[in-house]
């Protein structure tokens, strides 16, 4: 008897459960599960929402919410840093679904990610596939300015300019390229260092770091340089000539650094001059690709950040 009133007191508790997670799951029909999906995504628990997003593709397939689901599955990657499988996400977009608005944005979002990833020729060339690829006259300008803003970054201000110029006549002035472009004619007025001259002056051990303005490694470097040197003469003048045969191999090494320090000194001299003119040039309003989401689809917008 006991026994009996066990198995069916078990019984009532999994007809329950089974019930209940039935009951759950039909409560996920497909506008309810993507809202669920949204959610998440607005909140940034892209984890959630990259496995909310793909539940809802594999549920409903047929949905004409699936390429968006797509695409922010993408964006939730981007957002957590995982590349590789943003990277496959947005292709996948790209080969499905262009032309449409979610392959476009896609592209820029490649972009974005062989920009982070310091994978800099991958992210001008994704963009100039779309040059080629895209009828539309604003789109293509999209990506111009931005491919002009990578080569900003690289220092490369001639290749910025040339394709700012490539900009159509009715976008220059929504991109606000006249202030932009008389700033950006100011690079050749950048104070650089000439690597040849740092190289030529370290022949005096000092002097190039000095040129290059290295105050404290000149310092060091006439020391040690000196020191040595002054070591090695007297280890000879004193017939050590085994002591003043390494003293003056250790010299040789550290003069020799001197001279290519004193060079590589001038390029690093150069690169950050050239970023801190890079970072003034951001000073100027830099627009944003955007999109919002409304009942009828995606649209594409224009932000400016300034």
């Amino acid at each position: 008897m006991k026994q009996t009133i066990i198995l069916s007191i078990l019984f009532f508790v999994c007809l329950t459960s089974i019930q209940g997670y039935a009951a759950t799951d039909v409560n996920f029909d497909e506008k309810s599960l993507f809202k669920y999906a949204d959610l998440c995504f607005k909140n940034q628990e892209f984890q959630i929402a990259v496995y909310e997003y793909k539940r809802f593709i594999y549920l409903f397939p047929d949905s004409i919410k699936k390429e968006e689901a797509f695409f922010k599955t993408g964006i939730s990657y981007f957002n957590l840093e995982r590349h590789e499988k943003a990277i496959n996400t947005f292709n996948y977009i790209i080969n499905k679904y262009y032309p449409s608005d979610f392959a476009i944005e896609s592209y820029f979002y490649l972009s974005r990610i062989y920009y982070k990833t310091n994978m800099y020729y991958k992210a001008i060339s994704n963009l100039f596939d779309l040059i080629l690829i895209c009828d539309n006259i604003d789109t293509k300008d999209l990506a111009y300015f931005n491919i002009g803003w990578i080569y900003i970054d690289q220092g490369l201000f001639e290749k910025a300019k040339k394709n700012f110029a490539a900009i159509s006549p009715q976008n220059k002035k929504k991109f606000k390229l006249k202030s932009l472009s008389v700033k950006l004619e100011k690079h050749n007025l950048i104070k650089r260092k000439n690597p040849t001259v740092a190289g030529t002056l370290a022949i005096i051990p000092g002097a190039g770091f000095l040129y290059c303005k290295r105050y404290q490694d000149a310092f060091i470097s006439f020391l040690l340089n000196t020191g040595l040197i002054f070591a090695a003469y007297e280890s000879f003048d004193n017939d050590l000539n085994a002591l003043g045969a390494v003293i003056a191999f250790t010299e040789f090494g550290f003069y020799a650094g001197n001279i290519f320090g004193s060079i590589s000194s001038a390029h690093k001299y150069n690169k950050n001059a050239e970023k801190k003119f890079s970072s003034s040039l951001k000073t100027s309003p830099i627009p944003d690709i955007s999109f919002g989401f409304q009942k009828k689809g995606a649209v594409l917008s224009l932000n400016f950040k300034f």
